[in-house]
């Protein structure tokens, strides 16, 4: 929840049209570090779970994510050692489905969606997992498999 919160989040600000600075400026530093936790999120599964080696994902790193060579390496490397690193990815798209099932019920209801309204209750439980968090927030939390 916690890494999660965070990448949602600033993916948020910027959909909200935060404007403290140039909009396509912040989008762009949101849309690069985004596409960074997206290629850990990939390494991670990749060299833990289909034997790919530190050096081809030094090298998805700097093909995918735009990292210089340097940087590209010591991010995979830390992959050898860090697989949760992923968590990040994860957690935001754990919380973009909950938020989605989320409206999908209250449209169902017939009810009106309030982003805030989906933020403040989501954050009032702390930050449990979010298979509990869908168990709190839905009349129909699905099972484990529809957490994505």
């Amino acid at each position: 929840m916690i890494e999660g919160w965070a990448h949602y989040a600033e993916e948020a600000i910027c959909d909200a049209g935060y404007s403290a600075y140039d909009k396509d400026i912040l989008r762009g530093a949101q849309l690069l570090r985004a596409l960074m936790r997206n290629v850990r999120y990939i390494s991670a599964i990749k060299m833990h779970c289909q034997g790919m080696t530190v050096e081809e994902s030094a090298k998805m790193f700097n093909e995918r994510s735009f990292m210089t060579p340097i940087k590209s390496q010591l991010e995979a490397n830390r992959g050898t050692n860090d697989p949760m690193y992923l968590n990040y990815t994860l957690g935001k798209l754990m919380i973009r489905k909950l938020k989605k099932d989320y409206m999908q019920e209250k449209a169902a209801k017939g009810e009106e969606f309030s982003l805030k309204a989906f933020h403040t209750k989501l954050l009032s439980y702390g930050s449990p997992p979010i298979t509990v968090l869908r168990k709190l927030m839905l009349n129909n939390p699905g099972t484990s498999k529809d957490v994505l």
